[in-house]
């Protein structure tokens, strides 16, 4: 399956299309694609918003850290991960070790126009959703700008940036 030999993992905030590009650099790599936020959900049998609800934040980060665990164990392959999975410092550390990481950088005017229409988003569940995402993001942005790489995706589409990525350095080696 596929020709990795590092996983490949894609960080940045919610709306950046982080499991859209994904799922075309797996189709283009020939590898598996693994979702934490859908491993989540799959294996709770509830939304990412009533986790939220019911179990709290602190709850689901924590089953964030086992789903990056989980996805990890597998072969090679392209990981999306939640918005605020790389904002934690062990998750941070352990895709660095076991991971080529590519941020996927949006304004957040940009960010704001992909999602606003999103009801799966419940950190944006506020009065004033874009000054939260505002402040998300630049709480965050210390934590994504330690990815190996970094790609603008403001004015790309998802196949633009899939090929984008495909011609970064690690590629023209074997991964």
């Amino acid at each position: 399956m596929g020709l990795l030999r590092q996983h490949i993992a894609l960080v940045g905030m919610m709306g950046c299309g982080k499991s859209t590009v994904g799922r075309n650099l797996a189709d283009w790599l020939g590898t598996h694609f693994e979702d934490t936020d859908a491993r989540i959900e799959f294996e709770q049998g509830i939304s990412t918003p009533e986790m939220f609800e019911r179990l709290g934040e602190a709850h689901f980060r924590t089953l964030e850290r086992q789903a990056l665990q989980d996805a990890l164990a597998t072969p090679p392959c392209v990981i999306s991960t939640g918005g605020g999975l790389f904002a934690d410092p062990e998750n941070r550390q352990r895709l660095q070790n076991q991971a080529v990481v590519i941020y996927l950088k949006a304004t957040p005017e940009h960010l704001y126009e992909r999602v606003r229409h999103a009801r799966g988003r419940p950190l944006l569940q506020t009065e004033d959703p874009l000054s939260t995402l505002r402040d998300l993001l630049e709480s965050r942005t210390p934590s994504y700008e330690q990815a190996s790489y970094t790609v603008d995706v403001e004015n790309l589409d998802a196949s633009r940036v899939t090929q984008y990525i495909l011609s970064l350095p690690i590629f023209s080696k074997s991964l």
